[in-house]
């Protein structure tokens, strides 16, 4: 997924974590009230990926998900409690998580 600003060049590439690994986390209360998240809201989870060359050396942010409220669509990154988190890491390389 390419994230792209409507007002400058600014973009991101973003990926679908459970394409990849396990992944799980609690979304704090605060962001549930800002984005107004209940059990009807339709949420996407990305994370950020740096793009490299080759592919395999491209590394995945897996300790501050993007969560996408589509109902209302609101969007939020979320920095994960590195204590509460230890498995996620903030730059985590793609080959550690794909076939060879």
């Amino acid at each position: 997924v390419k994230l792209q600003s409507k007002d400058d060049e600014t973009s991101f590439t973003a990926i679908n974590p459970y394409a990849l690994r396990n992944y799980e986390f609690e979304i704090p209360t605060y962001y549930q009230e800002l984005m107004d998240i209940n059990d009807q809201s339709e949420l996407r989870i990305y994370n950020i990926m740096v793009v490299s060359t080759p592919i395999e050396t491209s590394t995945v942010n897996f300790i501050a998900p993007i969560v996408c409220n589509m109902t209302n669509m609101t969007l939020s990154q979320i920095v994960l409690d590195a204590w509460t988190y230890p498995m996620y890491k903030q730059a985590e390389k793609i080959s550690d998580f794909i076939e060879k």
